[in-house]
């Protein structure tokens, strides 16, 4: 077992090297060449993870979980949010609302931009895009915490139509 961990390490590093390797000789930020290789490292190793998982799961009769959720939360998430109504009323404004100022404030930023001038122009309109879709979430997040009753999850998965 040793030897096959050590050699699964030693892949990894050289899988990693590589791909830093060629990112910085392509002209790209170190940084940059960094954060995709952790990323790299983390969704290979989450989807591994997650494979055998299924399978055990499966095996045992149980539905596995959704594969980005068990990709970014492994553990398992707790919906279930404790806290009295007047908590979640004084939590749920200023992050409704600062949700909703992130998301004007991105929609307002490509438009105050010179795009010939940006040294990086798809940056310049990919951030607002992030931007607004983390701003639209956080807006999501205060208005459930708003609406929500005592026992309710935070987070509810859609229904399925059969």
């Amino acid at each position: 077992m040793r030897i096959a961990a050590g050699l699964y390490l030693a892949a990894w590093t050289a899988i990693a090297t590589a791909v830093i390797y060629v990112l910085v000789r392509a002209g790209q930020p170190l940084w940059l060449a960094l954060a995709l290789a952790s990323l790299l490292f983390i969704f290979v190793n989450g989807s591994l993870a997650y494979g055998v998982r299924a399978r055990q799961l499966r095996r045992e009769g149980k539905q596995p979980p959704r594969y980005l959720v068990y990709l970014f939360f492994p553990r398992g998430v707790q919906s279930e949010v404790a806290l009295p109504r007047p908590i979640r009323i004084i939590l749920g404004i200023p992050i409704a609302l600062g949700g909703a100022l992130l998301l004007v404030f991105s929609c307002l930023m490509p438009l105050s931009t010179k795009l010939s001038q940006v040294p990086h122009p798809l940056g310049a309109v990919v951030l607002p895009l992030l931007l607004a879709s983390l701003g639209a979430a956080f807006m999501y997040v205060g208005y459930r915490l708003l609406v929500m009753q005592n026992d309710e999850p935070l987070l509810r998965p859609r229904r399925v139509a059969r």
